[in-house]
């Protein structure tokens, strides 16, 4: 069984390690920081600088089993504004001037923005959107279905306050083929070409 709650600032830090375990190799990670060494030093900083920069507008969300977090995501509901430049500042950004190489810091910024932008777009061009930015599942459970689970939980939380669409973006195959299978209907795809590798875009869409 699965516990839900929301994320509180204290599991921050766990949470961040956890998405930094689930997106070590991960393409859309990889692609940009190709170096192990800097994907240990810097991935749980940059995930915590971003839970903490976004803390009070996203609804960030976790599940725990035996009271061990296997899960955890960001939802950003409608009329939802991007924190400032200034407020990652003040969460630490500039320390990841220490950790990564800035110009794969960059590069991975400005990709990350523009994958994205089609969700955005599609929220602001419609009514009831959330848009999930992120959800992992630790790697230590896989394929025990807590990414099914979770999906569900996250769509019903999503409906009792009265959202009527649910967008998410992916660059795994393996990934699409999940969402497909739950309902995900693809509005938008290209291709991210960085450093001579390619990798796939995909923005999907689910009627809730």
């Amino acid at each position: 069984m699965l516990q839900y709650d929301s994320l509180k600032k204290a599991e921050i830090k766990e949470a961040s390690a956890l998405a930094a375990r689930a997106f070590f190799d991960y393409i859309y990670v990889t692609i940009f920081f190709p170096g192990v060494k800097e994907r240990q030093r810097g991935l749980a900083r940059f995930h915590a600088i971003n839970r903490k920069g976004n803390f009070k507008g996203a609804h960030m969300l976790t599940a725990r089993m035996d009271g061990h977090m296997v899960a955890e995501a960001s939802l950003e509901p409608p009329g939802y504004k991007q924190p400032s430049v200034l407020r990652f500042i003040l969460c630490g950004y500039l320390k990841m001037y220490f950790l990564a190489n800035w110009k794969h810091l960059h590069a991975f910024l400005a990709k990350d923005k523009e994958a994205g932008t089609p969700c955005h777009d599609y929220q602001k061009e419609n009514p009831d959107v959330w848009y999930l930015s992120m959800i992992e599942v630790d790697p230590s459970f896989h394929g025990q279905g807590i990414g099914t689970q979770f999906l569900a939980y996250l769509e019903d939380y999503v409906r009792q306050r009265g959202g009527k669409t649910m967008v998410l973006f992916t660059n795994n195959r393996k990934n699409l083929n999940f969402y497909q299978k739950r309902g995900y209907q693809v509005f938008h795809e290209y291709e991210i070409t960085h450093n001579g590798q390619t990798m796939g875009n995909w923005s999907l869409m689910k009627t809730l």
